[in-house]
């Protein structure tokens, strides 16, 4: 990870972000030179992210995860466009890497991050995880191509009402399953119930996909 000295908040900070960066990027001429620069400036995001939520300045958040993802995407499209095979290598080994160590910390700042901005945080993990699986499949021998959109699960909702009688009172209950279809295995359940002289409902949700599985890609 690259070392950052000026941090959101710093007045210096709008210097480094809005004019030192993308000077750095005009002044970077070979394809592999600004792939490396991107994720170096990508990292940064993810440094200053770390930085800001131990420090308790969540109003950084939204700002930080944008530019990372902008950073990051313009890396794999800079990886993606380079002719050179062994310098598209060296390109997608560095996405890899750098990808690997970003995992480890915005999944540390998820769990540390207030509610509000767990979201945000999330949004960042499942990018580097894409970028990630995307770099490793390429240097395995899988088929370069751009990068595809993610595709939203498929839902799959059940629902279903019984009623029965009884001497003292009327009880109904009704049960609404929902199941979303992912890779993982993982399932977490929630239950809600009411005094049973009410109606009661019972809720279960089987989520087949948790923020963080064990089931992460390979560290390359």
């Amino acid at each position: 990870m690259p070392s950052v000295t000026i941090y959101p908040g710093s007045p210096l900070y709008g210097l480094k972000v809005n004019i030192w960066e993308p000077l750095q990027l005009v002044l970077t001429l070979p394809p592999g030179g600004r792939v490396n620069l991107l994720v170096d400036q990508a990292s940064a995001r993810v440094v200053e992210l770390q930085q800001a939520n131990l420090q308790g300045e969540n109003q950084f958040t939204s700002e930080l995860v944008s530019d990372y993802q902008s950073k990051m995407s313009a890396a794999d499209a800079s990886a993606h466009s380079i002719n050179d095979a062994a310098t598209k290598t060296a390109a997608y080994q560095r996405i890899a890497s750098a990808t690997a160590l970003q995992i480890q910390i915005l999944k540390q700042v998820y769990e540390d991050a207030n509610p509000g901005q767990q979201y945000s945080v999330l949004a960042a993990v499942n990018l580097a995880t894409f970028e990630h699986q995307t770099a490793i499949q390429i240097l395995t021998g899988g088929e370069i191509q751009a990068p595809a959109p993610a595709t939203p699960p498929t839902m799959i909702t059940t629902f279903s009402v019984s009623e029965s009688s009884a001497s003292s009172s009327s009880v109904r209950s009704q049960t609404t399953t929902v199941t979303t279809s992912t890779s993982s295995t993982s399932t977490n359940t929630w239950t809600m119930s009411s005094p049973s002289t009410e109606p009661t409902p019972s809720v279960s949700l089987s989520k087949m996909h948790r923020p963080f599985s064990s089931e992460y890609a390979r560290i390359f």
